[in-house]
């Protein structure tokens, strides 16, 4: 934070607050910043912006701000008065990663002489290494739960009842700024007797 100098007969001052991560989602809303000051007895006096509002800004990080993985941001301020000739910035480096997206697919249905079905999910913004579908109705299994695209396969109930519905979930976490952030879509596959 710059400090007002005896060795200056004016001097405006302001500072930002410090330096943040986040997970983003939607438009980041940066911290109320410090209202500007001046030394007291240097013939600048206190003011104040005419919309309050623009203390607390709002900013959405772009796809350059994402690949880079932080974004740099600078809020100028000018002096009013006898200190209209000097401006003062403060800078704030903020590290930002995307929110991560899931999307396991669509509802599907198969007859029971198909005895496989490939589930079809994808995602954007995750940890690789950390992918995880679960399912619930079924008594088949999965070739690998932790990849994108595996294949159920169907047990003996699942191919001999009637509207068997499966309810598959596939779990993503973030990854970055993200990490511990997890999210999840699900599916149903139906299956019936084939006639």
């Amino acid at each position: 934070m710059q400090m007002p100098s005896p060795y200056h007969r004016s001097h405006t001052y302001y500072s930002a607050s410090p330096d943040d991560a986040f997970c983003v989602l939607n438009p980041i809303t940066l911290p109320e910043l410090w209202p500007p000051t001046s030394h007291p007895t240097n013939g600048c006096r206190r003011w104040y912006l005419n919309n309050n509002t623009l203390l607390s800004p709002t900013y959405m990080p772009g796809n350059l701000d994402f690949n880079a993985g932080s974004v740099t941001l600078t809020f100028a301020v000018q002096g009013r008065l006898s200190c209209s000739a000097q401006t003062v910035t403060d800078t704030r480096v903020f590290a930002v990663s995307p929110f991560p997206v899931v999307n396991a697919g669509s509802d599907n249905f198969i007859c029971s002489n198909t005895t496989q079905f490939t589930l079809a999910g994808i995602g954007n913004n995750y940890d690789i290494t950390n992918i995880q579908w679960t399912f619930v109705g079924g008594d088949g299994f999965l070739s690998n739960p932790n990849i994108l695209n595996p294949t159920y396969f169907a047990g003996p109930i699942d191919l001999s009842t009637v509207n068997r519905t499966i309810t598959f979930t596939l779990t993503l976490e973030g990854n970055g700024q993200c990490a511990g952030t997890f999210v999840n879509d699900q599916v149903l596959l139906q299956i019936d007797p084939t006639p």
